[in-house]
């Protein structure tokens, strides 16, 4: 379920409309949950299109990394590296390589390049996209946490299908919180705001 969390925190976090989460609780083998996240369409400059790229692949990357925190506030590299590879995570990560070759020829360029020159320049946008959303996931750690613990306590039964509905999530006191915390401006906005008045 902390999968799932992630990807809706990351989209929230990116200004993604993030709607309900679904789950479906087994005895034995774990869960099975997809979170409702409203992609854009207003894609009429390369300026949107890069943001765009950008936001959704770290949506895409948020699931395996919140995935890997367990109970930490830190998130577990190995294992969702092994998550978006080999588990559960692999359309996540059939996503985000065909979304990072599409950054990649826009951010770098339609020249050709070498098969080295092409990887180490996907590799830096790798680095620096999984960095950003390890960062946003274990600065909200506690949110997550307490939004799957809310979810899963919410479960009605093993094996039956369940759902929170997005306006029911934010109300999660930590949840909404986190999202009052996001609407304030902060102090030296407000100030600078004032004195340009």
């Amino acid at each position: 379920m902390r999968h799932e969390i992630g990807h809706w925190l990351v989209g929230i976090h990116h200004g993604f409309f993030c709607g309900d989460v679904k789950a479906v609780i087994h005895h034995r083998d774990g869960h099975y949950a997809q979170a409702a996240i409203e992609l854009e369409s207003d894609l009429r400059s390369l300026d949107l299109v890069t943001s765009y790229l950008r936001r959704r692949i770290s949506v895409l990357y948020a699931g395996a990394l919140a995935e890997s925190m367990g109970t930490s506030d830190k998130v577990n590299e190995t294992y969702a590296v092994r998550e978006l590879e080999k588990r559960g995570a692999v359309n996540d990560h059939k996503g985000v390589r065909e979304l990072l070759r599409v950054l990649r020829g826009i951010e770098f360029g339609p020249r050709p390049c070498t098969d080295e020159a092409c990887n180490k320049q996907l590799k830096e946008l790798v680095d620096e996209l999984w960095a950003d959303t390890k960062a946003v996931l274990e600065a909200n750690h506690e949110v997550i946490a307490a939004a799957t613990e809310a979810i899963v306590m919410r479960a009605e039964a093993i094996d039956k299908e369940f759902s929170m509905r997005g306006p029911i999530i934010r109300k999660i006191p930590a949840v909404a919180a986190w999202l009052e915390s996001r609407e304030k401006p902060s102090p030296t906005n407000s100030q600078a705001t004032a004195r340009n008045m």
